[in-house]
């Protein structure tokens, strides 16, 4: 396909070390079934579950400082020094809530970015399709593209294979495809710029061994178990907390703040990416629900408070923060988001 460009990954061990993984997560949650509108929320916690055990998982952070350094070695990509950490997608077989019907694009206001992605298991089914053109034309009418399925007309399935990743310029419109196969499938992708990222955290390969820190080692059953069963109590928490008996922001911060403390005693980084993207995923049936979304609001504040691994919970809360308190808006309503983070914290 014009314009996406396919890398070889020279790591079959490594890729082997991944299958494996997800193979025991999702063995050991029991999510080897199809996907099921009644089970939604139970299925996206083990889901995001999942994917933070992979994101933060030291065969990943290897996986990916390969990849920073193949792309590197390629002269279109030299001068993109700037990336994000790897994204982890779980697609169940007929999980419709993770295809989309209509087209869009990552490119971040007017930053020349790549989206570089990559399956994580061998497929049985076309994950991603792409609009077959990419010129000045497409470039002008993006916005207007992304909002009617007609363009899906236009648009061509990529025939990815395991062991390769994809790239493609941030302007590409693509979309996620039914995964209309029997077997789970998971994905990774990440972004490269010539500039600093806006709404994800980055590191830069101008700097020597600059890689994010991905410790997290095989661990046993057991030890996941624990780990997914505490997850699973603080959310009963976190569901039951109104914004109506926390009269002030702060006052929700450090009932949250406790809950954590009497529930989570490991895996930070791993949680607090995981209720990050539960609270997005949550949204999709949360949009009318004022009580749905106040406790979106509580999973974005707990996944800060727990490491603040994904940086679009900050952005979603600094939102919010004008509709469950109006009157603490203003003070906390930052140009920098990074100072709301550092307020959230000191209240901690």
């Amino acid at each position: 396909m014009k314009n996406i460009y396919e890398i070889k990954i020279q790591e079959p061990e490594l890729l082997n070390e991944i299958g494996t993984l997800i193979s025991n997560l999702t063995e050991m949650l029991n999510l080897n079934g199809k996907w099921n509108h009644f089970e939604f929320k139970d299925i996206e916690l083990k889901k995001c579950f999942i994917r933070g055990v992979i994101r933060e998982s030291s065969f990943v952070g290897t996986l990916q400082k390969q990849v920073v350094l193949n792309l590197n070695k390629k002269i279109l990509f030299k001068n993109y020094n700037f990336f994000s950490k790897f994204y982890p997608m779980v697609h169940l077989p007929g999980d419709i809530s993770e295809s989309s019907k209509y087209l869009h694009y990552d490119e971040e206001g007017n930053k020349e970015i790549f989206t570089c992605w990559m399956p994580l298991t061998k497929n049985q089914y076309n994950e991603i399709s792409v609009f077959k053109y990419e010129n000045y034309l497409v470039l002008i009418l993006n916005k207007l593209l992304t909002k009617f399925s007609i363009s899906n007309i236009f648009s061509e399935k990529l025939k990815s294979k395991y062991g390769f990743i994809y790239v493609w310029s941030g302007k590409r419109l693509h979309k996620g495809n039914l995964n209309i196969s029997n077997k789970l499938s998971c994905a990774i992708q990440m972004k490269i710029s010539k500039q600093k990222l806006i709404k994800e955290y980055y590191k830069t390969s101008e700097l020597k061994e600059n890689f994010f820190n991905n410790r997290k080692k095989l661990r046993d059953k057991k030890s996941y178990l624990e780990s997914f069963e505490k997850l699973n109590v603080l959310v009963e928490h976190l569901d039951c907390l109104k914004n109506n008996e926390l009269k002030k922001f702060r006052d929700l911060i450090k009932k949250i703040k406790d809950l954590i403390d009497n529930n989570i005693t490991q895996d930070f980084q791993e949680l607090s990416f995981c209720l990050s993207v539960f609270s997005q995923r949550m949204r999709i049936q949360s949009k009318k629900n004022y009580e749905n979304l106040f406790s979106c609001f509580c999973y974005d504040i707990a996944s800060v408070l727990l490491g603040s691994t994904n940086k679009i919970s900050l952005f979603r809360i600094q939102d919010e923060i004008n509709i469950f308190y109006q009157k603490d808006y203003k003070k906390y309503n930052f140009q920098d988001i990074s100072e709301l983070k550092n307020k959230i914290l000191e209240l901690d």
